[in-house]
């Protein structure tokens, strides 16, 4: 037990250092031009809608290589491995350069989707024309990363999202306010040095891949003598990834489109919250992946799996119990964080007290579905559980409580995400399902 829990703190701590680069330089822009412009962060956020959509969907095409990876890693066929991120490298980045190509065509009605508020959407477009240039970037380090993780190398992401970090964070601090006798950029500024930043990291990445990756000796020659006999199993593992990624995040866009019709001090209050809800699932993240990652390689190779999924199940218990308290101290951190009104303060403080009831499933059930559930390959379960929720429950429920009640806002966030505590209940109930059939690798189908 003692070796099973360090293989998971060992591959799960550089993965979620890795993401916390990744979140905070991505969200650096917003924290920064906040300090600008009160609603700095609310422009943002709603620009960098688009980019958590397309993020999403790229992540489902990493997240089924991932899967197979683990399973062939798991089973010692490395160099099928190859095939699937060849795959993953065609149909991630294809996404996202179509998704730029829209942000360039028609950034203000890609912003306007969320923001209702002329000065946001100008504001917003103002970053993203020039943000979404390193989608295809960022697409492409993705999926790369996400394949090295099922091979447990995960500490390579973590230095480049780092060195990233630094590039950002310097940049922003000249660009953004004109430091150090660069031009004052503002929203021009921060998005310039966020496509600076991912592009090194990007061109560090596929350098890694290519020269310092022996298990694989992956070549770019690979796509001129790609087979296709393995691009059944990859579409039937990454389309319900994707799609279940896209269809969730697309609806949770739409949450955030009628908060968008509501007061400013209500909107920053849901912006300042998924801020902080997305650190504290960074954490949940590295967890996730090590989940998803160990589960593959345990049934490609055909061991046990109880001991494996209890020992994950207790680490999804204390990371929600971490968030609870991490939620619960940074309510009173926002007026340092933030210049805000008493009665912005008053409303910011009441949605993150009921987002600790949100926080104790969370984590759970992020575990039970994209770590356990989603590495055994039951990708079909995991997209009817996200979607049905998001759409059937989410949406409406959310457009009910928000126009036509008079319930507080805190009482309406506890409403908006409540599929979380719903979707803990049905995960759990699928992995015992699951666990008295027998699980067999998706590999071998």
């Amino acid at each position: 037990m003692k070796n099973m829990r360090k293989e998971i703190i060992g591959i799960m701590v550089p993965i979620a250092i890795q993401s916390l680069i990744a979140f905070v330089a991505t969200q650096i822009d917003s924290l920064m031009l906040g300090k600008l412009d009160p609603n700095g962060l609310t422009a943002c956020n709603y620009a960098n809608q688009v980019f958590f959509i397309m993020s999403g969907v790229v992540s489902g095409v990493a997240a089924g290589a991932n899967i197979l990876s683990s399973q062939y890693y798991g089973r010692g066929e490395t160099q099928k491995i190859n095939t699937v991120l060849s795959y993953a490298l065609l149909i991630g980045p294809g996404f996202a350069l179509l998704i730029t190509l829209a942000c360039q065509l028609f950034p203000a009605t890609v912003v306007g989707i969320w923001a209702k508020d002329p000065g946001l959407v100008a504001s917003g477009v103002r970053y993203l024309r020039i943000a979404s240039l390193y989608f295809v970037a960022y697409a492409i380090s993705t999926v790369i990363n996400q394949t090295l993780r099922s091979l447990h190398n995960t500490k390579d992401a973590m230095k480049f999202s780092f060195v990233a970090f630094v590039i950002n964070a310097f940049l922003n601090w000249c660009l953004i306010f004109g430091n150090l006798g660069m031009p004052r950029m503002e929203y021009e500024g921060a998005a310039l040095a966020t496509v600076i930043a991912r592009l090194v990291e990007c061109a560090l990445v596929v350098l890694n891949l290519r020269f310092n990756i022996r298990e694989l000796q992956f070549r770019f020659t690979n796509f001129l003598k790609l087979k296709f006999d393995q691009f059944g199993t990859f579409i039937k593992t990454s389309i319900p990834v994707s799609a279940s990624e896209f269809l969730w995040t697309f609806g949770d866009s739409m949450v955030l489109s009628f908060v968008a019709g509501l007061s400013l001090d209500k909107q920053f209050a849901y912006s300042t919250y998924n801020l902080f809800g997305q650190v504290c699932f960074v954490f949940m993240g590295g967890a996730i992946s090590a989940a998803s990652i160990l589960t593959g390689n345990a049934i490609g190779n055909g061991d046990e799996l109880d001991p494996l999924f209890k020992s994950l199940k207790k680490f999804g218990l204390a990371i929600s119990a971490f968030n609870v308290c991490a939620i619960f101290s940074v309510s009173f951190l926002v007026p340092l964080l933030y210049e805000i009104t008493p009665e912005y303060n008053a409303v910011v403080r009441s949605v993150f007290w009921a987002g600790m009831i949100i926080e104790a499933f969370r984590a759970r059930m992020c575990m039970d579905l994209s770590g356990i559930l989603r590495g055994s390959g039951d990708v079909k379960f995991c997209f009817l559980n996200d979607v049905l929720f998001i759409w059937l429950w989410t949406v409406p429920i959310s457009w009910f409580v928000l126009y036509k009640t008079n319930l507080p806002f805190w009482v309406c966030f506890l409403f908006i995400k409540s599929d979380q505590i719903i979707k803990y209940f049905t995960s759990e109930w699928r992995i015992k399902y699951l666990m008295k059939r027998g699980i067999k690798p998706i590999i071998d189908e």
